[in-house]
């Protein structure tokens, strides 16, 4: 029921009008807290640590977390910090965590015309704007970012910089040398904290660019010279924005999927998925090449 909302909710209202209904429900949902507690119960980070291990595979070598940390509140009870402490203390010395920076909200929306008048992008100054725990992790010493002006990737560990170093030498945002494609490459867990697969998994994009004409629909590009400013240096980049018009259906993804590539589930009431980024890219790209996607028409898987 959930996901025939959101689809509906995406075709009917423009993304001011979403943006609107979602601060609502965010004040409803502080004004129902002791209500949601009763009803949900409370955990710490201790438990959400316990909850993970029972989750997570027992081999893995990096760990992509999509994070709404509002969404965790009321029943969440300590900090962003303790949070992130379980993060890295789950993939220890050996794993390496990584996270999304991305910076596509721009005022008035058009990206190509924001990045005109705005054509340099600071890597090591803009903050991220996927939430408190990504703003803290990428302010964090030793994490790494992509240089990319809307999707960038924050990681830290011992495969950090092959996830974050190509992103510049990538003639597109989610293709070969991307953060997204590496990832695809390694064994790596998508992990989802209070919000649902649908909403947040940038991955899928990875197989479209990786596809390139090879997929099944038409897509359109604008492109803008940005110049890119990264803790090594200044970068020439030709940044391509997709501004090709589909009703995406990403809660069709599972039936692309083998069962178990996929899990989701709540706990105290928070929504939490798992997938692999690799089982997630092949199986696009398996359907695209038979010509199925995940968008409205008649390709639609």
């Amino acid at each position: 029921m959930q996901k025939a909302v959101y689809h509906l909710a995406r075709q009917v209202f423009t993304q001011k009008q979403r943006d609107r209904i979602n601060a609502r429900l965010a004040r409803a949902r502080r004004k129902l807290a002791a209500v949601l507690q009763i009803v949900n119960g409370r955990f710490d980070a201790a438990a959400l640590r316990t909850e993970l291990l029972r989750a997570l595979p027992e081999r893995f070598d990096a760990l992509m977390v999509h994070c709404s940390f509002d969404d965790l509140l009321p029943m969440y009870s300590e900090g962003v910090g303790q949070l992130l402490a379980v993060l890295r203390d789950l993939c220890g010395r050996e794993r390496t965590l990584a996270m999304p920076a991305f910076t596509y909200q721009v005022p008035g929306g058009d990206l190509a015309a924001h990045f005109r008048a705005h054509p340099r992008f600071d890597a090591r100054r803009q903050p991220s704007q996927m939430g408190l725990l990504s703003e803290v992790f990428r302010r964090t010493p030793g994490v790494l970012r992509s240089l990319h002006p809307t999707h960038s990737v924050c990681a830290l560990g011992p495969l950090a910089a092959d996830i974050t170093a190509g992103h510049h030498l990538t003639e597109s945002t989610f293709g070969a040398r991307s953060p997204f494609a590496r990832m695809a490459g390694l064994d790596t867990v998508i992990l989802g904290l209070g919000k649902p697969f649908y909403r947040v998994l940038t991955q899928i994009h990875a197989a479209e660019d990786l596809l390139g004409d090879r997929f099944p629909l038409p897509r359109e590009f604008k492109e803008v010279d940005v110049t890119l400013i990264g803790a090594t240096g200044e970068y020439p980049y030709r940044l391509r924005i997709d501004a090709t018009e589909f009703d995406r259906r990403l809660d069709r993804l599972p039936r692309m999927l083998a069962p178990g590539d996929l899990a989701e589930w709540r706990f105290h009431g928070v929504p939490l998925f798992r997938t692999s980024a690799g089982r997630v890219t092949t199986a696009i790209c398996e359907a695209g090449l038979r010509g199925k996607t995940l968008y409205a028409g008649p390709t639609l898987i």
